[in-house]
């Protein structure tokens, strides 16, 4: 997915540097993208890489790597940690690009696998059993306390459907969908899942109810300071 996403960034864009956890990933990263001039791949983590990173860059596109957080960093608040880190590598007006799951998005409520965790039902029981210093996914609602209790922050949520891997279509608060137009559900190709209830039909009840933006089942969110006036 990542490797992905980087190629698509390369095409419209001077320079991209990109983080892979591993050399396997490195190595598929290079070769997807080995016409790209303008392409950095290093091999390693945020918090081990941070200090070959630029102070300058116009975006910081997070790609399923903010719920990963406290893998970087030990605090008591790594998603915290994890933006502020983050913006101290920007330049003035850039922006960070999370893309992440909603842990009580309506896949999981039918019944697809937690990402993280492969297994069933894990982020709608708020990882009951799990460490609160191991890897989440957020509800709308907390990532919007996280970001509020960021000091100086703007923010604009965005709605991938089906999620954020394989979106066909990106919602906003402008422009939300109508009843009738999620039916495209089944998005999870690498595991297996059981279907629950015919989520089409629930989406349109919860879109009735105005609470679309609670279940979606990603999210796109554009962070960045505000101007100082």
């Amino acid at each position: 997915m990542q490797n992905a996403v980087t190629g698509c960034i390369a095409d419209k864009v001077l320079q991209v540097t990109s983080l892979e956890n591993n050399d396997l990933q490195r190595q598929i990263n290079e070769c997807r993208n080995s016409k790209k001039e303008n392409l950095r791949v290093f091999t390693g983590t945020y918090d081990k890489m941070e200090n070959e990173l630029e102070r300058d860059y116009d975006y910081i596109v997070m790609v399923g790597s903010f719920a990963k957080a406290p893998d970087y960093f030990a605090d008591e608040k790594p998603y915290h940690t994890f933006i502020k880190s983050a913006f101290n590598h920007l330049k003035d007006g850039g922006e960070i690009l999370i893309a992440c799951d909603n842990r009580i998005g309506m896949k999981y409520w039918s019944g697809c696998q937690e990402e993280l965790y492969s297994d069933y039902f894990i982020g709608i029981q708020d990882y009951i059993g799990f460490d609160n210093h191991k890897m989440r996914n957020f509800s709308k609602k907390e990532i919007e306390n996280i970001l509020q209790e960021i000091s100086n922050l703007e923010y604009k949520f965005y709605y991938p459907y089906p999620d954020y891997k394989f979106p066909m279509t990106i919602y906003s608060d402008k422009r939300l969908p109508k009843k009738g137009e999620l039916r495209d559900n089944f998005c999870n190709f690498d595991r297996n899942r059981i279907q629950l209830f015919n989520e089409g039909k629930v989406y349109d009840s919860l879109t009735d109810a105005g609470l679309f933006q609670e279940f979606s089942n990603s999210f796109l969110v554009i962070v960045e300071r505000k101007e100082n006036k």
